[in-house]
């Protein structure tokens, strides 16, 4: 397999899981705001295991939140490799041709 197409998977993949971590964040955020809410109308025997089950959402929320953050430095960093060999293709013509 050639470099630029293997190069392109990498990056359609990379870019996949971005938008399917971009989800599981999203998902997660409605997850966390629906525990808040949970939280805040407890009554008072039930808000300590309400403020528990808001943490935990509170840390799912994080964790989806920093891989999201993750993939998208990952697919940065591809297209930015991509662009850097166009570049590298595109003066390398340039100077074939001179």
């Amino acid at each position: 397999m050639s470099g630029p197409i293997r190069t392109a998977q990498v990056r359609d993949r990379l870019v996949d899981a971005a938008i399917d971590s971009y989800i599981d964040w999203r998902e997660q955020s409605m997850t966390t705001t629906a525990a808040y809410e949970n939280w805040t109308d407890a009554t008072s025997s039930q808000r300590p295991l309400a403020f528990a089950a808001y943490r935990a959402a509170l840390d799912q929320e994080e964790h989806a939140a920093n891989y999201y953050a993750s993939t998208l430095r990952d697919v940065s960093r591809i297209l930015e490799n991509e662009r850097l060999t166009s570049w590298r293709i595109d003066r390398a013509e340039c100077l074939r041709r001179n």
